[in-house]
C-alpha cells in the first residue's frame, strides 16, 4: 500500500463557511486600503477564484506583498497544498493575515515555525481478486 500526501485542495468550503472568508477578506482589503489607498491594493480573488493568493498590495517601501486570508477557529486555521507551495516560493513577500476578534499579520518566516499538521491523504491500494 502506497500513501501520499494529497495534491487536491481542501474540501469544499460551506456556505457559511464561504461567507466568513468573504467577510474576512474584506476586512483586510478595507484595512490595507485604508493605509496604503485604494491604488495599491488589489482583491486578487475576488476576480481569480483558484487564485494562490487573497490579496496583494504595494507597502510604503513600494514592495509588493501577497497576502492569504485566513480565519481563525479554535486556534487553528486550514491552508492548502497550493498556497503552501506558493507561499515558500515567495516566503520573502508573502504574509498571512489571521482574522477572529482581530486581524493578526504573520510572515511565511514566523509560518514555518509554526506546528503544522497534515489531515488529508490519498491512499492508492490496488485489490487484487482471488
Amino acid at each position: 500500500m502506497q500513501i501520499k500526501q494529497s495534491n487536491a485542495q481542501l474540501p469544499s468550503a460551506t456556505s457559511a463557511e464561504k461567507k466568513a472568508g468573504n467577510k474576512a477578506e474584506n476586512e483586510v482589503y478595507d484595512s490595507l486600503v485604508d493605509k496604503y489607498g485604494k491604488e495599491k491594493v488589489t482583491w486578487v480573488s475576488r476576480t481569480y477564484s483558484n487564485a494562490n493568493h487573497d490579496l496583494k498590495y504595494q507597502d510604503e517601501y513600494d514592495k509588493w506583498w501577497y497576502v492569504e486570508v485566513k480565519t481563525m477557529s479554535n486556534s487553528k486555521f486550514f491552508i492548502s497544498k497550493n498556497e503552501k507551495e506558493f507561499a515558500e516560493q515567495n516566503q520573502d513577500k508573502y504574509q498571512i493575515f489571521l482574522v477572529g476578534d482581530e486581524i493578526k499579520k504573520i510572515s511565511f518566516a514566523n509560518f514555518n515555525e509554526l506546528p503544522v499538521e497534515a489531515t488529508d491523504f490519498v491512499v492508492h491500494y490496488q485489490l487484487t481478486e482471488g
